[in-house]
């Protein structure tokens, strides 16, 4: 099976793998990849085998596991206790942050294995960004930015937005011409753990096809494509 990058912000969809930050889609689409919200200013993050606790109140970081990393900062809360989210809890950028994956055959790494870090912030494309690395494909880098509550993609000639806010059941925003939407996950369970109050990204016309799904204070933690699952299996998350 091939890795089909999806980056959002230049929209150029090539088949070579499932993940990166984003899912692929149609000819020309793009790939994209939170900190835990807490209830009322209060933060309990979900717990993985080698993964993040957070247990602090409102901007307090959590407890470290065993062999895990620190947790998320919580947030505060929304109307009536509900948990604010936004792509930047979703999806936590920082120098450093990484995420091990494994899945199908994937064509440059057999095994099926893969990894996604943040390896440096720098200015790129006019803006500052974080270079994100695969190991599937090293010289490939995907630049990521968070502008206007957005998170942003560049595709080698401009920028798209990869995950937009709302984040909201059936939300939908346009990234160079394809669409995508949100979709609550309650409960996502993977190698890496069993995580709460996730969020699946999909495109509009396929929601079948390249989906990400990202969990608060974790990230990305799993790719669907077709009924074939790419899982978080490990992760390094700064609080």
């Amino acid at each position: 099976m091939q890795r089909c990058l999806l980056f959002v912000l230049g929209l150029v969809l090539g088949c070579s793998g499932t993940g990166h930050d984003g899912a692929g889609a149609s000819a020309g689409a793009t790939q994209m990849l939170a900190g835990a919200s807490g209830s009322g200013g209060a933060a309990a993050g979900s717990t993985g085998a080698g993964g993040v606790v957070s247990t602090g109140g409102q901007g307090q970081s959590g407890a470290t596991t065993t062999g895990g990393v620190a947790g998320a900062p919580g947030s505060a809360g929304g109307t009536g206790g509900t948990p604010v989210l936004t792509p930047a809890l979703l999806f936590p950028l920082a120098v450093g942050n990484k995420w091990t994956f494994s899945g199908p055959p994937l064509k440059g790494c057999a095994s099926g294995q893969f990894e996604e870090s943040f390896t440096a912030y720098e200015l790129h494309g006019g803006r500052m960004a974080y270079e994100s690395v695969d190991t599937c494909q090293p010289n490939a880098p995907v630049w990521l930015s968070e502008q206007d509550g957005a998170i942003a993609q560049f595709s080698g000639t401009d920028w798209a937005v990869s995950l937009a806010p709302p984040v909201e059941e059936g939300a939908e925003w346009d990234s160079g011409g394809v669409r995508f939407g949100w979709h609550a996950v309650p409960t996502v369970t993977v190698p890496a753990g069993t995580f709460d109050n996730c969020w699946k990204r999909a495109l509009v016309l396929y929601p079948d096809s390249f989906a990400r799904t990202y969990c608060p204070g974790i990230g990305p933690t799993l790719d669907e494509d077709s009924g074939m699952r790419t899982e978080l299996t490990a992760y390094v998350v700064a609080p």
